[in-house]
């Protein structure tokens, strides 16, 4: 599904009504259909239901009046509020209005919201719409605060009060919506930060924008849902070995951090991977072998120091050279001749490249490095290690998540899977939304998982971005699968692992 930011929602309004010829009017009249459709869909089986409508200023206070004027026709009990002056209702949204009054609806100007709490079945919040931008005026806050802690079923016009469209933030209220119809196509905000929780469910309306989305400028978002898992894994053929499947290396581990590299090494055999060796210090390979029965062990000498030193070079380039894909970074530690390894590998590298955790190191606050890897590859970073990577403070990232990652993806050959709430895998221009997993997937060791599982899609034959989407949604959707049987708070990577498998066959 596609996505818009604040300003292509702009430009559909003003394509559709230049270029085709669509009158606001008609738009606001659709949007206003569309909204008291779900009104009296949601109150059809009570008896004697009450709707309130909150309008605010300007086209989404106008698509509350359009609505209001299709409720008081279909025979609804309405109670109509606007927060500005009569005199300030313009355009489309002055026709509304009139045609409201016209039908013997009443329309109350209050400034405030009623005291107290009002026994409305539903309350159709149409205060703010997707253009608002900065912190919220202090005349509206009281009315959010209202909406919100009424017992009403609550329904947002385009998009919660409140609720920044490209962010996902809130600044400093907004209305907590049970379903939200969004006109068009669904606004970016709504799915990324605080948007999910704030929007409830989505119901997209088509209000006369047809295969419009292809004429808005700058970045592509999407959504990666099921509907993309169909025929994405045909059926084994009756000839399978284990060298029809791809074979990953992995480059990892560390004294005291062992689990990533098994972890990594397992999720890669667990999503389909043919054969898997890992590059290890030779000190801790015991512990290796013991725990991957599975996979092929190449020990590295490491002086008994427990990390991979700069000497190991022609050992793992001799190994990136049997591969399809690898990973490096999962626990290999911040040691200097390690991270002297790491800089020389991925520089030298021809295969594709997961890189991820300790591997980011070398490229912190050092954009320009990533300039010079010849091989295809993919970045993992969790918000704390993008931060670094562009030298933003953790909370303005965050805060601005979308457009930083953003940035940094136009300046990358290869592909960012920044790894957020959610993961968005970004190629260039290009963000696609993953709409699988839960806050469990917020435990150590579920990022070395992932890596395993996109280096084995990619050794199995997908492309680096294809893989990323679906490599993304398929932990996600093994973290789904642990906390029906585990709830979230005791997932371990462990159970993600033991998982990965179970998501697959979902779709095999």
């Amino acid at each position: 599904m596609r996505l818009v930011s604040k300003s292509q929602a702009k430009e559909l309004d003003a394509f559709a009504m230049k270029k085709r010829g669509i009158s606001g009017e008609l738009l606001m009249k659709n949007a206003g259909r569309a909204i008291a459709g779900l009104a009296f869909e949601l109150t059809a089986s009570e008896l004697n239901p009450t709707i309130a409508v909150i309008c605010g200023k300007g086209n989404n206070g106008g698509d509350g009046f359009s609505a209001s004027w299709f409720l008081k026709k279909w025979g609804r009990d309405i109670h109509v509020f606007s927060m500005g002056e009569e005199s300030t209702i313009k355009g489309d949204a002055k026709h509304f209005y009139s045609e409201l009054k016209e039908c013997g609806a009443s329309v109350k100007f209050n400034k405030r919201p009623p005291s107290g709490l009002s026994s409305f079945s539903v309350i159709i919040d149409a205060v703010l719409g997707s253009g608002v931008k900065g912190k919220i005026r202090p005349d509206i806050t009281p009315w959010i605060q209202w909406i919100n802690k009424q017992d009403s079923r609550i329904i947002s016009a385009d998009i919660p009060s409140g609720l920044d469209a490209d962010k996902g933030s809130i600044n400093p209220s907004c209305v907590q919506a049970d379903k939200t119809v969004t006109m068009g196509l669904p606004k970016l905000g709504m799915l990324i930060h605080k948007g999910p929780e704030m929007s409830g469910e989505i119901v997209t309306a088509d209000i006369g924008f047809p295969n419009l989305q292809e004429n808005v400028n700058r970045d592509h978002w999407s959504l990666f849902d099921a509907s993309k898992m169909k025929d994405v894994f045909p059926p084994l053929p009756k000839n399978n070995t284990k060298h029809s499947h791809g074979n990953v290396l992995i480059i990892a581990g560390s004294k005291g951090m062992t689990g990533a590299a098994i972890l990594a090494a397992m999720a890669a055999l667990r999503s389909g991977a043919g054969l898997v060796k890992a590059c290890v210090p030779e000190s801790l390979n015991p512990i290796f072998e013991m725990k991957m029965t599975e996979v092929m062990t190449i020990p590295c000498e490491d002086k008994n120091t427990g990390f991979l030193q700069l000497e190991n070079f022609d050992t793992v380039m001799d190994a990136l050279n049997w591969c399809d894909a690898a990973v490096m970074g999962p626990g290999l530690g911040t040691d200097r001749s390690t991270q002297a390894l790491v800089k020389e590998v991925i520089l030298s590298s021809k295969k594709p490249l997961i890189i991820d955790a300790d591997a980011l190191r070398p490229f912190f606050g050092n954009i320009r490095l990533f300039s010079k890897i010849k091989a295809p590859f993919v970045i993992t970073p969790h918000c704390g290690e993008l931060s670094k990577i562009l030298k933003l403070d953790r909370l303005h990232l965050e805060e601005n998540f979308p457009k930083s990652a953003s940035k940094l993806s136009e300046k990358l050959s290869g592909i960012l899977v920044a790894k957020n709430a959610p993961t968005i895998s970004f190629k260039k221009k290009k963000g696609v939304i993953n709409t699988s997993g839960n806050p469990g997937l917020g435990s150590g060791g579920t990022g070395d998982v992932l890596s395993g599982i996109l280096a084995s899609l990619i050794a199995q034959g997908s492309d680096p971005f294809s893989a990323s989407q679906l490599g993304v949604y398929l932990h996600g959707k093994a973290a789904d699968i642990c906390s029906k049987e585990l709830g979230e708070r005791g997932i371990r990577a462990s159970d993600v692992l033991h998982a990965v498998p179970k998501a697959i066959a979902l779709y095999e």
